[in-house]
């Protein structure tokens, strides 16, 4: 399973009514993934929950972080 497919089924796995960014679900092993692949990975879920491609999830917009904006969404 490729990092992007850990991504997409631990999404899955969320309660409903869940809002969460990629990185509180995705878990254990974020911190070690290259700052390059998370962007990508990001970008991408983006991308396809935008597109209706990841069933279940609705992107709720951006957030203020400490150092940058946030993208969030929500489990249905």
């Amino acid at each position: 399973m490729n990092l992007y497919e850990k991504l997409l089924m631990q999404a899955e796995k969320l309660p409903s009514g869940t809002e969460f960014m990629i990185s509180q679900t995705y878990g254990e092993g974020w911190k070690e993934i290259p700052a390059k692949e998370k962007i990508r990975m990001g970008q991408r879920f983006l991308t396809e929950v935008k597109e209706g491609r990841v069933p279940g999830i609705l992107f709720q917009g951006l957030r203020e972080g400490r150092t940058h904006s946030h993208k969030w969404y929500l489990k249905l």
